[in-house]
């Protein structure tokens, strides 16, 4: 889990990194006709070529984390669940994430705020996946619940309160 954290760290680093380098081009660029000399113009032009391999670099270092975070993702999913934990996530994976941020906030959450409160970019891939694992957990009436309000998701445990802490109903009095 923690390799998985650290990765996912670094790609938000790198992305940083990227969109700085990417910056960078566009102002070297932009101040190009503002040389005269061809000189200066051919020094500048060297520095956008720098900037441009630092971008692949940093793409191919992304690209790179990316697939070490896939990796580990499958391998947890391999990991042996034992009885206990059929029924529950396991620890440190993303959906144990979800269930624990959704649980802090104590209300369910839409899949935009799920990202932003995981530090994930909240791009179609990684919002269709999670939307995807959240809505089979919650048609299988597991620990999720899909909410009226489109793309939400709460908890059982929160929706049944009093039945998560053990409490039964109160029985007709009549009876």
């Amino acid at each position: 889990m923690e390799m998985m954290e650290n990765e996912q760290k670094a790609v938000t680093a790198l992305q940083g990194e990227l969109r700085t380098a990417k910056a960078r081009i566009a102002g070297f660029q932009a101040s190009l006709p503002a040389f005269d000399d061809a000189a200066a113009r051919r020094k500048l032009g060297d520095k956008i070529n720098k900037e441009g391999q630092v971008i692949t670099e940093l793409e191919h270092r992304i690209t790179d984390s990316e697939g070490k975070i896939s990796a580990f993702d499958e391998a947890i999913k391999l990991l042996p669940k034992d009885h206990a934990q059929s029924r529950d996530l396991r620890p440190g994976s993303e959906l144990a994430k979800v269930r624990d941020l959704i649980r802090a906030k104590g209300q369910p959450l839409t899949l935009d705020d799920i990202l932003r409160g995981l530090n994930y970019e909240c791009d179609d891939k990684k919002r269709n996946s999670l939307r995807g694992s959240l809505s089979n957990y919650a048609r299988d009436g597991r620990i999720f619940t899909k909410e009226d309000a489109p793309d939400t998701f709460g908890l059982l445990e929160l929706e049944n309160g009093s039945e998560s802490k053990g409490e039964l109903p109160a029985e007709n009095e009549n009876t």
